[in-house]
């Protein structure tokens, strides 16, 4: 069997070219719901902490879906959204949850990458009383 190198390169080449192509494919299949949003941050630092120490009750979170351009016009008209690293192209759901304190309360905000799942950001917000 005569094997060249020239074709040994070109079939390494095509396959990481599939194998590249099926990763991204797999990271974008199936965008991330409403609900899998919620549960992802769950397993976000600053709400697990907060939730491990709220008094008593908490509000149902709130999520919001914001597609890329929405990103990027948010981007544009509020400072908070350029400090978020969000890759160009990409939509995002922020998942907002309230946080009782007994004497008020608080917010926590948790960023998350809309296709692939991932948290980008999380912060706590206002405290009120």
């Amino acid at each position: 069997m005569d094997i060249s190198f020239e074709k040994v390169i070109i079939l390494i080449v095509i396959s990481v070219l599939v194998m590249t192509s099926a990763d991204s494919l797999k990271a974008y299949g199936a965008p991330v719901t409403r609900e899998e949003a919620i549960e992802i941050s769950k397993n976000s630092r600053l709400v697990k902490e907060s939730l491990s120490t709220a008094w008593r009750f908490y509000f149902p979170p709130e999520a919001n879906y914001y597609n890329s351009s929405m990103v990027e016009m948010l981007k544009t008209t509020h400072p908070w959204w350029t400090s978020i690293p969000i890759e160009n192209g990409h939509s995002v759901w922020e998942v907002v949850w309230d946080i009782g304190t007994g004497r008020g309360g608080y917010v926590v905000g948790v960023v998350i990458d809309a296709g692939t799942g991932a948290i980008i950001h999380e912060e706590k917000g206002v405290i009120y009383h």
